[in-house]
């Protein structure tokens, strides 16, 4: 083996190491895009689903208030249903916020 075998041989290793590296650099950017498409629509998909969700429980809050004779306990009934609301907008909403973050590490 002469110098100029192992130059080339060394220059062909360096080639191939940076077309692995630009290879999976390729891929993780790929699958980055595709995470950050899926959480940008499970985002729109959960915000629709809550909206119609939200619709529904204040649909039937008003009954509740329209109904004659409302008592207490019912009162905390219609409370405690804006507060599951609430409660699940926000849970929900954090979680896709930690996706979010993830997806543009």
């Amino acid at each position: 083996m002469n110098y100029s075998s192992v130059i080339i041989l060394l220059v062909a290793l360096i080639a191939m190491l940076f077309l692995i590296i630009g290879y999976v650099w390729y891929r993780v950017a790929a699958w980055r895009r595709k995470f950050k498409q899926e959480t940008e629509q499970m985002d729109a998909a959960v915000h629709g689903a809550l909206k119609v969700l939200r619709k529904e429980v204040e649909k039937q809050i008003e009954l509740l208030d329209r109904k004659p004779g409302f008592n207490a306990h019912e009162k905390i009934i219609r409370n405690r249903l804006y507060e599951i609301l609430s409660g699940a907008e926000e849970s929900l909403k954090k979680e896709i916020e930690k996706m979010r973050q993830e997806a543009k590490l």
